[in-house]
């Protein structure tokens, strides 16, 4: 096991511990209350243009790709379609939408006990659209709380309530008719009226569901607070925050962070980690090391660059060893494509490393 104070410090002292230059090709030898911090200047850290260039390509390779048609796919699509319609909806006539919203999460409970490990990594791919950015971050917090509740060992019972909870998490922006304006940046007044949906989330809930179960409606009002008391709407601290709704206000920053927001590019896996630790007062610690477990330091299909200036994508991780995943090389130290991907287990190759994540542009 390891220790998630440690992580960021790791990285850097296996950086430091490498020779300054490094032999091209080497690896062919081996087998708050804000919900950010400052967010990371677009286009920093740019990958090589060579390498940059090939990347579109080169990510078709990845391996084990499944068919867009396959199961899981259609999962995400009718969790993206349920989202659009709650959001949409007059739900005064759909009293028993979270019976839908239940039938969906038991769904993704089955397949992630599974040992499918296709379906969170959607919740790591682009938005199509920044249009419809709230339904997919809607889809994608549920996957992922129910990620960390599974790194918890929750039980079946325990992971209805968590999926559910993160489904509606949201809901009191339909209260407030400021859906659409969740796609644009936002004026301190605009901002101020979004801080009141959690609040109006409740009310929404507890008028049109019949006995509404109270740990849902719990984390719908709690999922904004943080642990150091500098979260809304009531300003909460510690183990006054249910668990379930640290584990879903946890999982709304990390979405948030890995997808591009129209003020910022989106934040490198290693840039939300280490943002999620330097933080620590206010998620749980039991939690935080619950989402790295489950997701690595570098989640399975993020593409990263290594001190050999060879670009990969991350296929499978280590979970002994969260700074050390199995890549697969894409693009070679000159920045030419592989005709075929090649694999490295950097835990076999401790001369290689990460160097970083590849950072994209922001997308106007």
């Amino acid at each position: 096991m390891f220790r998630i104070s440690k992580i960021i410090k790791k990285y850097q002292e296996d950086k430091d511990k490498q020779p300054k230059q490094s032999t091209p090709g080497a690896s062919s030898g081996g087998p708050g209350g804000s919900d950010e911090a400052v967010p990371p200047t677009a286009g920093e850290g740019k990958a090589p243009q060579s390498g940059r260039m090939s990347m579109a390509g080169a990510l078709s390779k990845r391996p084990g790709e499944r068919a867009s048609e396959s199961q899981l796919h259609k999962l995400y699509l009718e969790g993206l379609e349920m989202a659009r319609y709650i959001y949409t909806a007059d739900l005064t006539h759909e009293p028993n939408f979270m019976n839908d919203v239940n039938t969906f999460v038991l769904k993704v409970i089955n397949l992630l006990q599974s040992g499918d490990r296709e379906l969170p990594l959607d919740c790591l791919t682009d938005y199509p659209t920044m249009e419809e950015h709230l339904y997919y971050h809607t889809v994608n917090v549920c996957i992922i709380s129910l990620e960390i509740g599974a790194g918890l060992a929750y039980e079946r019972s325990k992971l209805m309530e968590l999926g559910a909870s993160a489904f509606v998490h949201d809901i009191g922006l339909k209260s407030l008719h400021v859906i659409e304006d969740t796609a644009t940046v936002l004026d301190k007044e605009d901002y101020e009226m979004i801080r009141r949906h959690p609040e109006e989330g409740v009310k929404l809930l507890s008028s049109v569901v019949k006995d509404i179960n109270p740990r849902i409606a719990e984390v719908v009002m709690q999922e904004h607070e943080r642990r150091d008391g500098s979260g809304y709407p009531r300003g909460l601290k510690d183990d006054a925050i249910t668990e379930y709704a640290q584990i879903v206000g946890l999982a709304d920053v990390y979405e948030a962070m890995m997808h591009q927001r129209p003020y910022r590019r989106k934040y490198t896996s290693l840039e939300a980690v280490s943002t999620i630790v330097k933080n620590k007062k206010i998620f749980g610690p039991k939690i935080v090391k619950a989402l790295i477990e489950q997701f690595g330091v570098f989640p399975v299909g993020i593409p990263v660059q290594l001190n050999t200036k060879e670009i990969g994508i991350v296929v499978e991780k280590n979970p002994e060893q969260p700074l050390r995943p199995v890549v697969s090389i894409v693009i070679d130290s000159t920045g030419h494509e592989l005709k075929e991907p090649k694999l490295i287990d950097l835990a076999d190759n401790p001369v290689i490393y990460v160097e970083d994540c590849v950072k994209e542009e922001l997308k106007v």
